[in-house]
């Protein structure tokens, strides 16, 4: 009978162990404390802790990665930084006594800025490269808020510089180059977030185009265009050599990339289109030139001048001997405008490569 009641004695000993034993691991509820209940700003510092056990490892992932132990963080206080690019989900496994749990997770959170830029104007082309082509004063970069987010301090930038006095919303693009901005948050007033991308802007002005008067005809130092009287399109009038049929204001526009460019307006009077009449049979020589560019027109020419196919002076000078030394400019098409007492003329050459 005694031997009976020792073992009953031991069996409820063991069934009391296993029963603390299981009630002390329910008991082990670890939970993190101190996780903040909004987003936090990008880069920000944060101080995670549980309670007081025996040992911990904390545990943290992204939005699409599985849980994986952190490195060195094996005590009841946890710190770690903000990532600009992810939200994290952080736990801690903790022992006591021999016995382990997992506590749930708690999302770290923070805010996310992206702000956006808008392009808006006429005659836009985009190449295959993803590079913007504008005419000069067209094209208006514009701030875009995300989620109604209002931000402060506006920076534009070109090319990596800032743009002095560009701090608004919007900036009228006039130069090439690579645009972007910064601004900063207001839930984060001490942090510079970059605009999501940026343009590649390519501004096209093209240079106006000079008119001269050759004798009874103006001559523009562009191929192709288009002339005007008086603000009117001259119908027809789409070469560069025209002879006005009766006196006022001309001008002449031609189109590059996209954008116009027109000359200042001529004033032409039948009373002096003699005054400088058009000299005849002048020949330049060789075709193409290299180095030097000979000039034979049966007078003494005095002066020239030569235009590149944009309207540019590239040079000009005294003639000497009737030759010039071209070997200064780029290979291409070019005007020379010559002068001499008895009139003037305008020829085309090509300088080779």
């Amino acid at each position: 009978m005694k031997k009976h009641l020792l073992i009953l004695i031991f069996i409820f000993g063991l069934l009391y162990q296993h029963a603390s034993a299981s009630e002390q691991k329910n008991n082990l509820n670890p939970t993190i404390e101190n996780a903040p209940e909004t987003p936090v700003c990008p880069n920000a510092e944060i101080t995670l802790t549980t309670q007081e056990y025996d040992s911990y490892q904390w545990y943290k992932r992204t939005h699409y990665s599985t849980s994986q132990p952190v490195s060195g963080a094996t005590s009841r206080e946890f710190t770690m930084v903000s990532d600009p690019e992810h939200v994290y989900y952080v736990r801690v496994k903790v022992t006591l006594d021999g016995q382990e749990a997992m506590s749930s997770e708690v999302l770290i959170d923070q805010y996310w800025f992206r702000p956006k830029i808008g392009g808006f104007g006429e005659n836009i082309d985009q190449d295959i490269w993803g590079n913007i082509h504008v005419c000069e004063g067209n094209f208006e970069l514009t701030l875009f808020s995300v989620d109604s987010v209002h931000f402060n301090n506006h920076q534009w930038y070109r090319s990596g510089n800032p743009i002095d006095g560009a701090l608004m919303t919007t900036f009228k693009v006039n130069d090439s180059g690579y645009y972007y901005f910064t601004v900063s948050p207001p839930q984060c007033p001490d942090m510079t977030v970059y605009s999501f991308g940026g343009f590649d802007v390519s501004v096209h002005n093209p240079a106006p185009p000079i008119i001269t008067q050759e004798g009874d005809s103006l001559l523009a130092n562009w191929n192709v265009g288009q002339w005007f009287l008086e603000e009117e399109p001259i119908p027809g009038a789409t070469h560069w050599i025209y002879i006005p049929q009766a006196d006022g204001y001309y001008s002449f526009e031609y189109v590059r990339n996209g954008c116009p460019a027109r000359s200042e307006p001529y004033h032409y009077s039948t009373e002096t289109n003699i005054n400088e009449p058009l000299l005849q049979n002048v020949n330049i020589y060789p075709v193409p030139a290299f180095n030097l560019l000979n000039v034979n027109a049966g007078v003494e020419i005095s002066s020239f001048e030569i235009f590149d196919a944009f309207g540019r002076k590239v040079m000009y000078g005294h003639m000497q001997n009737m030759s010039i030394d071209i070997s200064i400019i780029a290979g291409g098409f070019y005007y020379i405008h010559l002068h001499s007492p008895e009139g003037s003329a305008v020829k085309k050459f090509i300088k080779a490569k």
